[in-house]
């Protein structure tokens, strides 16, 4: 209910004085701070002065109508979370608030306080995560060029190794699941070190069959074998003062590992049908998948070579194990995707920030890339909302999630399925309907305030489900 600085601070506007009696006596108890105003001529000034999360608002009220308020709160304060409160509720009335920018309404009189209190939290987490969004865009802008985004612990410890191992020549290898960025780390090593001003070359081992990546290594000579026309420089010889990124090494085959191994001990290399050596002065990194001591288990890969490539090890985290850096990669992603899509408006709503918080990301951070510039695609008015995300991902999340009920007691594993359950079913009715809660109800087969207990309990937002039109 509170940020780490203050309470979440509640501005209502109505011109029953019970009303706001009411209102003050229960959001204080809360934990809420709360402002009162008879009506809406002083709202904007009031809540600039004093920093308002949430204005609830009443829509017919004699000095200034509630919905020209809202217009102005919006205008002024964008930022601004705007709930509207009316006792004559109708369908034209809510559609009209909700495309002048209000969050939600709410019907009096308030049969349920929770529903109320609910209401108001997630209108003040939506504020809380689009000031988030501004920090982000501040950061990133701060980062500048710098590849690898990302201020979790997990990504702290990563790049503190990359700026120990940079200023060195030492072998680095690095590992970590699919998509998690290891051909960022090493360019960001390559990049920082005395050696950026050599070449950067890239290989990934499991692309080419063992001789083919012989040659593409070491190089050949005129002759060496059938259509080896002439003297070829290798890879390694082409990195010389730079740095050689040998990706997915565990897929190298054991006759190329023992060639590499001498290449490293000797810091000459031998082209394929030569006699020769060359001397190299070249740093390699290296990338694995899969843990490279498992595979010495299995005789899949030579112990001395490991200890030779993996003078230094970073383990780059997936992206589960690093959440708190979703929102500043989604910011720059965003950004990446208003270009590729000729979309410069394009924004992220704070509800579906929050939602790429909760999926889970099998492919990691290149998935995650993947879903921003799917999203930025579909989008209808250069806004991304939870719909636009793709669904697929929402299901794996509820089904990663259930794979936790067999840590749990009979009783709190029933708890958290019924939950998972609730939460992606209102949200497929609610995504089906077009946000239109009555009739998500009548296919439910549920009264409509049975239903929206239900969508309110599981924090679901009916406005993420509604369209423009």
């Amino acid at each position: 209910m509170t940020d780490n600085q203050r309470p979440t601070r509640i501005l209502a506007i109505d011109d029953e004085e019970m009303i706001l009696r009411a209102l003050r006596r229960t959001l204080a108890h809360r934990g809420y701070e709360v402002f009162t105003l008879e009506d809406g001529t002083a709202a904007v000034d009031l809540a600039r002065r004093e920093d308002i999360d949430v204005v609830l608002c009443d829509i017919r009220m004699p000095a200034v109508n509630g919905l020209d308020v809202l217009r102005f709160v919006k205008s002024a304060l964008p930022d601004v979370e705007v709930v509207m409160m009316t006792a004559y509720a109708t369908v034209q009335t809510a559609i009209q608030a909700i495309r002048l920018g209000a969050y939600d309404y709410l019907t009096k009189p308030f049969d349920d306080v929770e529903q109320v209190v609910a209401v108001i939290e997630r209108a003040a987490e939506r504020r809380r995560l689009r000031q988030r969004n501004c920090v982000l865009e501040t950061e990133l802008a701060r980062l500048g060029p710098r590849s690898l985004i990302g201020d979790s612990a997990a990504m702290r410890l990563v790049l503190r190794m990359v700026d120990a191992v940079a200023s060195t020549d030492s072998n680095v290898l690095i590992q970590g699941e699919s998509g998690t960025g290891k051909e960022l780390v090493a360019r960001e090593i390559h990049r920082r070190s005395k050696r950026s001003g050599g070449p950067w070359v890239a290989i990934n081992c499991a692309d080419l069959a063992g001789s083919v990546l012989e040659s593409e290594l070491f190089g050949y000579v005129k002759g060496a074998f059938t259509g080896a026309v002439a003297d070829r420089k290798g890879l390694l010889q082409a990195a010389s003062r730079g740095t050689l990124f040998l990706d997915e090494i565990e897929d190298m085959p054991p006759p190329v590992q023992s060639k590499l191994l001498r290449v490293l001990q000797e810091r000459e290399v031998r082209p394929v049908g030569s006699t020769d050596v060359i001397a190299i002065d070249v740093r390699v990194v290296c990338a694995s998948l899969r843990p490279l001591d498992k595979l010495i288990a299995e005789k899949k890969f030579r112990e001395d070579l490991y200890y030779r490539i993996n003078v230094v090890q970073i383990d780059v985290p997936p992206l589960r194990d690093r959440v708190d850096d979703i929102p500043l990669l989604s910011q720059f992603f965003l950004q990446r995707a208003a270009k590729k899509t000729g979309k410069p408006g394009l924004r992220i709503e704070p509800d579906a920030v929050e939602q790429l918080c909760r999926m889970a990301w099998p492919g990691n951070v290149r998935e995650l890339e993947n879903a921003i510039e799917r999203a930025a695609v579909l989008c209808a008015d250069e806004t991304i909302r939870v719909p636009d995300l793709p669904q697929r991902q929402l299901d794996d999340r509820l089904r990663d999630q259930a794979t936790d009920l067999p840590g749990l007691s009979f009783g709190d594993a029933k708890a958290r399925a019924v939950k998972l359950f609730e939460r992606s079913y209102a949200e497929a009715l609610l995504q089906r309907t077009n946000g239109n809660l009555s009739e998500a109800a009548r296919i439910a087969g549920l009264d409509r305030s049975n239903f929206k207990r239900i969508v309110t309990r599981n924090g679901v937002a009916t406005t993420d489900f509604r369209s423009d039109e």
